[in-house]
């Protein structure tokens, strides 16, 4: 079994859905600083993993910063899951 990581097309942001699990927590403040002074300085976030069903697997910090300053001009993969 091996993860194979799709890069989606954009206009997809609006449709990633968050988990319970993601949705109760929030990550460290000093990690958020971190990646959006990256961000500000590198106009880069790492890329975003969904699922099949656009939930969030991973890229929790850059879902949250891309949602905060009003941009999806991030990248968005899709995980798929192959036998």
């Amino acid at each position: 079994m091996s993860i194979k990581y799709v890069k989606l097309k954009k206009g997809c942001f609006h449709q990633i859905k968050i988990p319970p699990e993601f949705a109760v927590s929030k990550p460290c403040p000093e990690r958020i600083i971190e990646k959006m002074l990256l961000f500000h300085r590198e106009c880069y976030l790492e890329p975003i993993i969904v699922d099949e069903n656009y939930f969030l697997v991973d890229g929790y910090c850059s879902y949250l910063i891309a949602k905060q300053v009003g941009t999806d001009f991030v990248k968005i993969k899709m995980a798929r899951i192959e036998e």
